[in-house]
């Protein structure tokens, strides 16, 4: 990533904190992305992606229903935009509360 930015390669960094070292590399890459004046955007699983993109003020886009639907109907509390804003829930943990009715319809067996 740096080497990217470093070059002006990319407006808006996408990292995966899922896939590419987990939350704290996530905030690693994003220190990295405030010095180099690039935004933050969604690129994973929005029940990880909204605490971290919460917890940086260089964000250009989050997860939204018509972006990603799935992300939508796979949580059961998951609230409206609110001025394109996600409200985070207050609960323990990430606070998100999978509907599992929709994980079972979804699941792929291998």
């Amino acid at each position: 990533m740096r080497e990217m930015m470093a070059a002006g390669a990319i407006d808006v960094c996408n990292f995966d904190a899922s896939g590419d070292g987990g939350p704290t590399e996530w905030r690693r890459v994003a220190s990295l992305a405030a010095s180099f004046d690039v935004q933050l955007g969604d690129h994973e699983e929005a029940q990880v992606a909204s605490h971290l993109l919460a917890s940086v003020p260089h964000v250009v886009e989050a997860s939204s229903p018509t972006r990603d639907p799935i992300c939508q109907e796979m949580r059961v509390n998951c609230p409206a935009l609110v001025d394109w804003l996600l409200p985070l829930p207050a609960t323990p943990g990430f606070g998100w509360e999978l509907d599992h009715e929709f994980t079972q319809r979804s699941r792929v067996d291998r």
